[in-house]
C-alpha cells in the first residue's frame, strides 16, 4: 500500500486552509496575492484583464491580439484592465459595430455638384461647366479662359454652366461657329426681274445674271453664238436664246451638242439602205451599194438574174438556178460535181463488188471506197473494230460494244449520261459535255433560272425553262423572230455564212422524211464586207436517220463562229465548219436527251450575228 509523501500532505494542508474569496487576501488563506488578483479556493487569481500568477499580475493589451475586439472600422484603445472601442471618422456605432455615415444625405456638395457615398467618406463632382473650388462647384467662364469653340466672327458670351456663341448681322448660327446667311435663298434680297441676287458674305449684291451685261439701268442678252463664246462641238448648230444658247448636233452626229460623235447609221441600222445593200459609214452620213447578186441605188436593189443574163459560173454540164442574189448550180443527170465543175458520172449504172463501199469518180475512174467504219483490207471492206483500236472514245465509266461499221458507248450502272459522259448518282448530263445537279433545267449555276449563265440548258419545257435564253449578246442589232420548218418537218442540219470573220446567220435544213428539203432562217444585211459562201453543216450525211440536236458555238461581243451537234443512230457527232477553231467553245444542247429535236432557230443579227436560240419540239 502506498502513502502519501509528507509534503504532499503538507501542500494539501496548506490549500485546504485557504478559504477566503477575498482580493489581497490574508497569508494565512493564500499568501499575499496581487492587488489585482484574488483569492479564489485557497488561490490567487489574476482580476479579468490582468494576467500572471496571481502574486504577481499584469495588465493585458487587449489591443494587442490577433484578433482585434472592437469592429473593422473602429480603433482600440488600451487600459489598465480593460480597454475601449471609437469608431473611426465617417462610421458611427459602439466601436463592436461600426457602420458607414452616408454624408451625401446632407447634400455636402451644393446645387451644381454630385455626391457620391464611399466607405468613411464621400467625393464631390462637379456637372459640366462646373469645376471644384474648396467644397461647392463654381461656374466655369469658359470664354475667360478661351475654351469655347467659337469661331470668328462669333462673340462668346459666358452663362451658368455653359456658353452661347452670338453672331453678326448676316450670320446665322451653325454649331459653335457662324454660317452666312443666303439672303439670296430667301425673301430679304430685293433684286430687279432683270437682274440676279448674288450673295457675299454677310450681306448681297444685285447682279445682272450671267448671259446678260450691265448696261446701267437694265441687264442686256449677251449673243454667245455670235461672239463665238459658247462651248458647241465643231460638228453642232449654236442658237442663241435669252440669257444663254443651245447646241445642236447636226445631222449625221449624236450627242448633247457640246460633245457630238458621229452617228454610225450603218450599225444602228438607221441608214435606209436596202436589205440585200451595203452600208459604209462616213464622217456625218453614209453610202448604200447593193451587195454582189443585186442590181439598184443602194437604197432599191433588184435580184440579178445571172442565169438569165449568163453572167453564172455554172459548168456547161449543169443546171443554172436562180436564187434570190445569188444562183445555184447542179450537175445534169450523168453527171457529178459542185455544178461550177461537173465530169461525167462514171458511177452511174456501175456497182461496187465489196459491201459496204461506195462509188466515187476520180481521174482514173469510177472507184469504190470503204464506207464509215469499215476499212479495206486489200480483198474487201472490213469492219473496224473502234472499240479493240481505241478510236471510240467512250468514258471509262462505260463500255464499249462494236457493231458492223460503227460501235456503241453504253454507261455502266450506276452512272448514267450517253456514253461518252457518265455522270454519278444525283447528277445527270444535259448535254453539255459535263455532269449538272439538274440536268432537267439545266441550271447548272444553282441560281434557279435558266439564263446565259448557265453553260448547259435543258428542255424548253422544263419548269426553270419556258423559254431557251439567246446564246450570245443582246445588246445588238434587231430581233429577227422565229424562224420553223414547216409543220411536220424537223432539221437535219445548219446553213451558216460568215463575213468579216464573225458569223452572218444561220438557216435551218429542214426536211420532212419524204425528200422534201426547206431553209428557214436569216442572214445579217448592212455590211461593206462581201459575206463568204454559205455552208453546209448536215447531220443526215452518215445516214437518213441524222438529226440536228444542238449547235457548237463561239462567242465574245458577238457569235463568232457555230458547228451543228447531230445525233443517229450510231451517237453523237459534231459537224463543224472548214478550220473552224473555238478553244472557248461552248455546247448549247436544248434537245439533248429530252427525246425532242430542233424544229426552229431565234435570230438576232446585224451586220453579224449577235445570238442564238433553238427550239425543241417531238420529232
Amino acid at each position: 500500500m502506498k502513502t502519501l509523501s509528507w509534503l504532499a500532505v503538507a501542500s494539501f494542508l496548506v490549500l485546504a486552509s485557504c478559504s477566503t474569496d477575498e482580493p489581497g487576501g490574508s497569508t494565512a488563506d493564500c499568501g499575499s496575492c496581487d492587488p489585482h488578483a484574488s483569492c479564489t479556493s485557497g488561490a490567487c487569481v489574476c482580476d479579468a484583464g490582468w494576467e500572471g500568477d496571481g502574486a504577481t499580475c499584469g495588465d493585458v493589451d487587449e489591443c494587442a491580439a490577433a484578433r482585434s475586439p472592437c469592429a473593422p472600422d473602429a480603433d482600440c484603445a488600451n487600459t489598465e484592465g480593460s480597454f475601449t472601442c471609437t469608431c473611426r471618422a465617417g462610421f458611427q456605432g459602439d466601436g463592436r459595430t461600426c457602420t458607414d455615415v452616408d454624408e451625401c444625405a446632407d447634400e455636402p456638395c451644393g446645387p451644381n455638384g454630385r455626391c457620391l457615398n464611399e466607405r468613411g467618406s464621400y467625393t464631390c463632382s462637379c456637372d459640366r461647366g462646373y469645376v471644384l473650388a474648396g467644397s461647392a462647384c463654381v461656374d466655369v467662364d469658359e470664354c475667360a479662359e478661351g475654351s469655347d469653340t467659337c469661331e470668328a466672327p462669333t462673340s462668346c458670351v459666358n452663362e451658368p454652366g455653359s456658353y452661347r456663341c452670338d453672331c453678326p448681322q448676316g450670320y446665322e448660327p451653325n454649331g459653335g461657329a457662324c454660317r452666312d446667311v443666303n439672303e439670296c435663298a430667301t425673301a430679304e434680297a430685293r433684286c430687279g426681274e432683270d437682274r440676279v441676287c448674288v450673295n457675299t458674305i454677310g450681306s448681297y449684291e444685285c447682279a445682272c445674271a450671267p448671259g446678260w451685261e450691265d448696261e446701267g439701268e437694265a441687264c442686256a442678252d449677251v449673243d454667245e453664238c455670235a461672239l463665238e463664246i459658247d462651248d458647241c462641238a465643231p460638228d453642232a448648230t449654236c442658237t442663241n436664246t435669252p440669257g444663254a444658247w443651245e447646241c445642236t448636233c447636226k445631222d449625221g452626229w449624236l450627242g448633247d451638242g457640246r460633245t457630238c460623235v458621229d452617228a454610225d447609221e450603218c450599225r444602228m441600222q438607221t441608214a435606209g439602205c436596202d436589205p440585200h445593200a451595203s452600208c459604209t459609214n462616213t464622217p456625218g452620213a453614209y453610202t448604200c451599194a447593193c451587195l454582189p447578186g443585186y442590181t439598184g441605188d443602194g437604197f432599191a436593189c433588184a435580184d440579178v438574174d445571172e442565169c438569165a443574163l449568163g453572167t453564172d459560173e455554172c459548168s456547161p454540164d449543169a443546171d443554172c438556178t436562180n436564187t434570190d442574189g445569188s444562183y445555184r448550180c447542179a450537175c445534169k443527170p450523168g453527171f457529178s460535181g459542185n455544178g461550177r465543175t461537173c465530169v461525167e458520172d462514171l458511177c452511174a449504172g456501175f456497182t461496187c463488188a465489196a459491201l459496204h463501199s461506195t462509188c466515187t469518180n476520180t481521174p482514173s475512174g469510177p472507184t469504190c471506197v470503204c464506207d464509215v467504219g469499215w476499212m479495206d483490207d486489200g480483198a474487201a471492206c472490213v469492219d473496224v473494230d473502234e472499240c479493240a483500236n481505241g478510236t471510240a472514245g467512250c468514258a471509262a465509266e462505260a463500255s464499249c460494244i462494236n457493231t458492223p461499221g460503227s460501235f456503241a458507248c453504253t454507261c455502266n450502272p450506276p452512272t448514267t449520261g450517253n456514253g461518252f459522259t457518265c455522270c454519278q448518282p444525283g447528277f445527270g448530263w444535259a448535254g453539255c459535255g459535263d455532269c449538272v445537279g439538274d440536268p432537267a433545267s439545266g441550271d447548272s449555276d444553282g441560281d434557279g433560272v435558266c439564263d446565259s449563265a448557265d453553260r448547259c440548258l435543258g428542255d424548253d419545257g422544263a419548269l426553270t425553262c419556258t423559254e431557251l435564253p439567246l446564246r450570245g449578246t443582246t445588246g445588238g442589232g434587231q430581233d429577227r423572230g422565229w424562224f420553223d420548218c414547216p409543220s411536220g418537218s424537223w432539221a437535219v442540219g445548219l446553213e451558216v455564212r460568215y463575213i468579216s470573220g464573225h458569223l452572218n446567220g444561220a438557216k435551218l435544213i429542214c426536211t420532212d422524211g419524204l425528200g422534201n428539203e426547206t431553209r428557214p432562217g436569216y442572214y445579217g444585211t448592212g455590211s461593206p464586207d462581201s459575206p463568204g459562201p454559205s455552208i453546209d453543216l448536215r447531220c443526215d450525211d452518215r445516214g437518213p436517220d441524222g438529226k440536228l440536236m444542238g449547235q457548237v458555238f463561239v462567242h465574245e461581243e458577238y457569235v463568232n463562229g457555230a458547228g451543228a451537234i447531230c445525233q443517229d443512230a450510231n451517237g453523237w457527232f459534231f459537224r463543224d465548219p472548214p478550220a473552224f477553231t473555238a478553244p472557248d467553245q461552248a455546247y448549247y444542247d436544248p434537245c439533248v436527251g429530252t427525246g425532242k429535236v430542233v424544229t426552229g432557230v431565234h435570230l438576232r443579227t446585224g451586220w453579224w450575228t449577235d445570238a442564238v436560240q433553238l427550239r425543241c419540239t417531238p420529232p
